[in-house]
């Protein structure tokens, strides 16, 4: 059938010679007699106007498949007669598959491509089965049922390894990068505030330089969010540094960190004396300058923001509320995901200096704490965020 087709359309095509059945040969002998005809079928079907792929890369892709087919064999043969309940998946594909979606990641191929060549093998397998059987008893059609469970369960394995290497590659180079960038950030940020504090610096420059260790200062916010987005990712969050502190000076903090970065921006503070607990200050400091900094970014510029403190007896709440367009209800459930920006009005609206981060970060130190954060938006009351964390907490990410 393949053969027939690439015929019609290739100028010089390749006749393949597949060894007839003989007696009652099962599939996996079928398969371990023909492997190298399947495999020339395979590869030409996939390379049918594509010369793009290097002799190397066509032969680990060769060698990787045909470990497949034989252990695809090797689980039917296992499979002796059992009837056609293929649930007990006598085939255990779990090497070669994996090795085989690590290597399609390492030589470029993408996910499609990985997904395209095992379509194309069972083609191929069943086509040229078909082509030598003459009849189809019980046991045939039991074959070809297993054969099906087992390449299905290769698919599988293969494309999750091939996911999780992408997964792994994609947060190695952003650690590394936000790792790599602190290094400059920070001796910039040191000499343009040397340079801000010179005496003989004229107005004009001092007011460029103080805008220059803003922006600095951003890049400073991204690196660490970058970095601790990576270790919140890899399963390994930096243990929690607990101490006595009072959230409303926390807040205080991060209020004034936000005016450094917006001094045009007015702040209403309603802080209340009883918020003593015992919790990691940097960790809360960080949630609660992101809430802020969300509604800079977001919040209706000629109105205040505000920024409340609560605390009962068993736990301390802190409030931060913004003006302006509600945020999109179809954005509320993913607002705290990664790389999101569900900003109001337009949705796919982004911000310059936000990576999408903040709000996943915030999600994560009250989920160390074993506190919460939530979320409410509408266009007569606002947008508030809530964190609530137990007044002593205990360090979530100390799992024994």
């Amino acid at each position: 059938m393949l053969a027939a087709l690439r015929s019609l359309t290739d100028p010089t095509p390749c006749v393949l010679i597949f060894r007839a059945v003989k007696g009652n040969m099962r599939l996996h002998e079928f398969i371990r007699a023909n492997i190298e005809g399947i495999l020339t079928a395979w590869e030409q079907e996939l390379n049918h106007g594509d010369s793009s792929g290097s002799p190397i890369r066509l032969g680990a892709r060769r060698r990787l498949t045909r470990e497949i087919l034989l252990e695809i064999a090797t689980g039917l043969q296992k499979a002796g007669t059992i009837h056609l309940d293929v649930s007990t998946r006598p085939a255990n594909p779990e090497v070669a598959p994996s090795n085989h979606g690590g290597q399609r990641l390492a030589t470029g191929y993408s996910l499609l491509e990985l997904q395209t060549e095992y379509r194309v093998l069972r083609s191929v397998v069943v086509s040229e089965w078909m082509k030598v059987r003459h009849s189809w008893l019980q046991q045939e059609i039991a074959d070809m049922a297993h054969f099906h469970a087992a390449l299905d369960r290769a698919l599988g394995e293969s494309t999750n390894a091939y996911v999780a290497g992408l997964d792994r590659s994609r947060d190695i180079f952003v650690g590394v990068l936000g790792h790599d960038l602190r290094g400059p950030i920070n001796a910039a940020l040191l000499n343009i505030r040397l340079l801000a504090r010179d005496s003989d610096l004229r107005d004009q420059s001092r007011a460029a330089a103080l805008r220059i260790e803003r922006s600095v200062r951003q890049m400073n916010e991204l690196a660490s969010e970058l970095l601790e987005f990576v270790s919140i990712h890899f399963g390994r969050p930096r243990p929690l540094s607990l101490c006595d502190v009072s959230m409303s000076r926390i807040c205080e903090e991060a209020i004034g960190d936000a005016q450094t970065l917006s001094p045009d921006r007015q702040f209403v503070a309603q802080l209340d004396d009883n918020t003593t607990g015992r919790w990691d200050a940097h960790r809360l400091r960080q949630a609660v300058y992101n809430l802020l900094r969300n509604a800079i970014d977001h919040g209706a510029v000629d109105a205040p923001i505000g920024i409340a403190t609560r605390g009962d007896k068993d736990s301390v709440s802190v409030e931060v509320h913004s003006r302006g367009e509600p945020i999109p209800p179809g954005s509320l459930a993913r607002i705290f995901d990664p790389f999101t920006q569900a900003s109001s009005g337009e949705a796919d609206m982004k911000i310059q200096g936000s990576i999408g981060l903040g709000l996943f970060i915030v999600r994560d130190v009250a989920t160390m704490h074993d506190g919460s954060v939530s979320v409410t938006s509408t266009a007569e009351e606002g947008t508030t965020f809530r964190i609530e964390v137990p007044r002593n907490a205990k360090d979530a990410t100390d799992v024994k």
